[in-house]
């Protein structure tokens, strides 16, 4: 029977895992797994002027970016933007972007530096003679109530 479920891929090995898993040719992994992580990115204070190129230039890689509604009549002087893209999509995009005026280029490299760091954070915790890996894969999950009420009074 066939099954449906939503993936989530939270870093570029998780996306070459799940490529591995259905047996996809080790060759395409680095293409379609750049394509497999979609990131949101928020920049604060951007001039309208280059908030309107940038969503074009999102728009033109099949990304997105929104801006405030007064963006596009330049009636304020600065939007916040939230970018929605694939690593893919990024790196399309922040190509061309320095090749933009309005302060475009200056955005290349904090961008570039925020996507760096979505990479998961991965720690150990001492729990006796054992340990435990957090931060990768969730193997075991469950809720556990202790309030007072929970327990039986016989």
């Amino acid at each position: 029977m066939t099954t449906v479920h939503i993936l989530t891929i939270a870093s570029q090995k998780e996306a070459r895992q799940a490529l591995k898993e259905i047996g996809v040719d080790p060759a395409g992994y680095a293409y379609m797994a750049p394509k497999m992580q979609h990131v949101l990115i928020k920049i604060k204070d951007v001039d309208v002027r280059a908030a309107n190129v940038l969503k074009q230039e999102m728009l033109a890689k099949g990304a997105e970016a929104a801006v405030a509604k007064w963006a596009s009549g330049f009636t304020r002087p600065t939007t916040d933007v939230i970018l929605m893209a694939t690593l893919k999509q990024y790196s399309l995009v922040l190509k061309k972007l320095l090749e933009q005026p309005f302060g475009l280029p200056r955005l290349v490299e904090p961008v570039k530096r925020a996507l760096d760091s979505i990479r998961p954070v991965k720690r150990k915790i001492a729990c006796g003679r054992h340990t435990l890996k957090v931060g990768g894969r969730t193997l075991i999950m469950g809720i556990l109530n202790i309030t007072p009420d929970s327990f039986s009074e016989s």
